[in-house]
């Protein structure tokens, strides 16, 4: 490895580190300060409370790395910059490319390691966070044995809503079954009072089938007792679909996906695969930030060039993630396919920023 090389790495990395240190000091002090009433009121010992800001120390992590490498980036070449060490190093023959390579190297390394947090770690702690909170603040159960008001897309295109779901027994009360055809017509509806886990199938005490047309008007209704109903899900099936997304991995939640893919349920499906690649290119955030820190650092000169351009790049950081929301949204509501409502928005930034790095190598 270069001495430059060295040298870069040293100062990003000391900046990435302070930057990571204080945001996560300050955003725990004001979140303590804001549960301190709640903490007192509730007599909670030392020790729960550290294993709460312990839990969700990760995904502040994750949260702020993005914004950390920015201003790390901001910092080292507009340092290099300031003193004339970029001017020196260009007129050596190297490119701002090869200037800022060891940089974007820990860029990737960065994304790595957010991967595997996001992916090993973040299920867990986040769940446990919640259970802490949900336990001892919230004064409210965090596993629920009784579930009311659950509604699942179910394979065979339907629609199955629960007024009550007992975790322990495998019990259901309340349940109406829509079946929809490809067109999402309805063509039958059924009702069940009470419905049980028997045999690794659901049996109905009383069961009542009406069948549609394509006006929508009743054909037909039969009504049955202690009925096997033809429903392809399992109790864990409805637990996982009761499961929060940030609960879950890239590879639970594709697996989840590809489970459902089946059901026909398209407005469910495309919200998850928008969640499904917005997790996965969460992952490159912290790249996509050195990209928009670059052309903005390049030009510091002065402290209050300087100074304008942190102003300047911090903006442009926050128009990114207002920018991908409304991408986001414009893909939950069909106006863009999945996987462009969530590319959309880096491809932009990142080819912006390639542009102008054009212009001023």
């Amino acid at each position: 490895m270069r001495i430059l090389d060295r040298h870069i790495i040293k100062e990003f990395v000391s900046c990435f580190i302070l930057c990571i240190l204080i945001f996560l000091f300050l955003i725990i002090i004001v979140d303590s300060f804001t549960n301190l009433d709640d903490f007192i009121k509730e007599k909670l010992s030392i020790a729960i409370v550290l294993k709460y800001y312990l839990a969700i120390v990760p995904t502040i992590f994750i949260q702020i790395s993005p914004i950390a490498c920015l201003i790390a980036m901001i910092y080292t070449i507009g340092k290099l910059n300031y003193n004339n060490e970029l001017i020196a190093m260009r007129s050596g023959g190297l490119s701002i490319y090869e200037i800022v390579l060891p940089i974007f190297i820990i860029g990737v390394t960065l994304s790595l390691f957010s991967f595997l947090v996001s992916e090993k770690i973040i299920p867990r702690t986040q769940m446990l966070a919640d259970s802490i909170k949900a336990k001892y603040i919230d004064k409210k159960p965090f596993s629920e044995d009784v579930i009311k008001n659950l509604a699942i897309y179910g394979f065979q295109n339907r629609q199955l809503f629960i007024n009550t779901f007992n975790t322990k027994t495998n019990q259901l009360e309340g349940l109406t079954i829509l079946e929809h055809d490809r067109r999402q017509n309805m063509i039958s509806k059924v009702f069940a009072n009470k419905v049980a886990w028997r045999n690794n199938s659901w049996v109905a005490d009383q069961y009542l089938l009406y069948n549609f047309d394509k006006s929508n008007h009743v054909t037909n209704s039969q009504y049955f007792e202690n009925y096997k109903l033809n429903i392809m899900e399992t109790p864990e099936d409805f637990l996982r679909q009761r499961q929060k997304i940030n609960y879950m991995n890239s590879k639970e939640l594709f697996d989840y996906i590809d489970k459902l893919s089946g059901s026909g349920a398209e407005t469910a499906l495309r919200y998850l695969w928008i969640d499904f690649y917005q997790k996965v290119s969460a992952h490159f955030t912290c790249l996509i930030m050195l990209f928009i820190g670059l052309p903005c650092s390049i030009a510091i000169r002065r402290k209050a060039v300087g100074f304008s351009s942190i102003g300047i790049s911090i903006l442009v950081a926050l128009s990114y993630y207002v920018m991908q929301a409304v991408s986001i949204a414009l893909g939950k509501n069909s106006v863009f396919p999945p996987l462009a409502s969530v590319l959309i928005t880096p491809l932009i930034f990142i080819s912006a920023s390639v542009f102008l790095i054009s212009i001023q190598n």
